[in-house]
């Protein structure tokens, strides 16, 4: 019923703000939810897809009580609230373990399906950008975001409409931009003659820690895009009377001090890529002293905006050096994995 093909009709993202009756559409608890029949090819015109969107008023015992679309119009329009009107959901108890009166809010999507789906290798793009790679996702830690997109491809072979589902704005964005430029080779009809078709495609945005692979298209209908594995440039070597280490120094304390706060574009990357949260690593070269005080910070990853944080959280960190045999200050790299809250 969510995935884009080879259904009609998929549903979206929930849209409400009056959270304590309204039904996620992550769990929305149906139980009988037919999806609309395709209106016949006549009344489609030039269009490829219409979208109603849809508020379902729910009586305590989980019947429709009202049916409302808005967004579309004519045969779209009245399939889609006679069908939603048959829908039965479980009831939702209130704090009291009551039934209680709901909403489900959402976006019921008519999908034009009389193109042929490109399923082979041989059919997929001769012509290909990669989605550029949003640059809050370079440094991110144990993420994976997949966007399942369909690219509406012309006869001709260039690609005229790019429908992405799954992922926040900020990779929808890059993902059209991106796939509007591929170029297919034609393929043909019954009759002999050049068609439109479909090509779904699975984009999928892997933390560098969770995979090894290079950038690779894998298999027909998928596209690994790993993220920053981090910096890989020789350092430079250490000042005179400094010694550096392979490995840091472990953590003796960490003293409390005021901390600079996130800047706010960082948070609004976040919530851009629809998360509630994201953890990042950064990396310094630390030199500390013979008390364990860092003495100088060279950022050397990570995110910018990470940069004046990092920088507060190592001096206001005590390295131990017990197990040393030398007194000169020592040279490491030290990673900080830093979580950002929204």
């Amino acid at each position: 019923m969510h995935s884009l093909l080879p259904l009609t009709v998929s549903l979206l993202a929930n849209a409400s703000t009056d959270v304590g009756a309204v039904r996620s559409t992550d769990d929305s608890g149906a139980v009988y939810a037919p999806l609309p029949e395709q209106p016949h090819a006549a009344v489609w015109g030039e269009r490829i897809r219409v979208v109603c969107h849809m508020v379902l008023a729910i009586t305590p015992e989980g019947t429709v009580q009202r049916s409302v679309a808005s967004g579309c119009e004519g045969d779209f329009r009245r399939r889609a609230v006679e069908t939603t009107r048959t829908w039965t959901f479980e009831p939702v108890l209130d704090s009291n373990g009551q039934p209680r009166s709901t909403r489900y809010a959402f976006d019921l999507t008519y999908r034009r399906l009389d193109r042929p789906v490109r399923d082979a290798a041989e059919q997929g793009p001769v012509a290909m950008a990669l989605p550029a790679l949003p640059s809050v996702l370079e440094w991110a830690l144990d993420l994976e975001l997949s966007c399942r997109t369909i690219v509406h491809v012309a006869a001709s072979g260039e690609v005229d409409e790019v429908e992405v589902e799954g992922c926040g704005a900020l990779l929808v964005s890059q993902i059209q931009s991106a796939m509007l430029s591929w170029r297919f080779d034609p393929i043909t009809g019954d009759d002999g003659q050049p068609v439109a078709s479909l090509y779904p495609v699975t984009v999928t945005f892997r933390s560098a820690n969770l995979t090894d692979e290079a950038l690779t298209v894998d298999v027909p209908g998928l596209l690994t895009i790993p993220l920053r594995p981090g910096p890989t440039a020789d350092l430079p070597p250490p000042p005179a009377g400094v010694v550096h280490r392979d490995e840091p120094l472990p953590v003796g304390k960490r003293l409390s001090g005021s901390i600079p706060s996130i800047d706010k574009s960082l948070r609004a990357a976040i919530k851009q890529l629809g998360l509630g949260y994201a953890r990042f690593h950064t990396i310094a070269l630390l030199t500390v002293n013979k008390k364990g005080k860092v003495t100088d910070f060279v950022y050397l990853d990570g995110p910018p905006e990470l940069e004046q944080l990092t920088r507060a959280l190592c001096q206001q960190t005590r390295f131990d050096r017990g197990g040393l045999t030398v007194s000169e200050p020592v040279r490491f790299v030290y990673e900080l994995p830093i979580r950002v809250e929204l």
